[in-house]
């Protein structure tokens, strides 16, 4: 199970307990997200919500693009 495996990471340190403890503060804001989303998509078309997730998936990367570069 998924519990088994969480374990075992933690045990080999594929997985650190400040990893562990940033995805629990991650996640609330996760579910507001999946619960938002579950909200909106019966209101806009499948072709509006598509486009709506792709801009903000362009713009996290974006930011995880920009948060990898070296500024000196």
């Amino acid at each position: 199970s998924a519990f088994i495996t969480l374990f075992a990471f933690l045990i080999m340190g594929v997985i650190t307990w400040w990893s562990l403890a940033l995805g629990l503060i991650a996640l609330p804001f996760y579910l507001v997200g999946n619960w938002l989303g579950q909200l909106i998509y019966p209101l806009a078309s499948e072709k509006t919500y598509r486009r709506i997730a792709l801009v903000i998936l362009t713009i996290i990367a974006s930011l995880s693009l920009y948060a990898t570069l070296p500024l000196s």
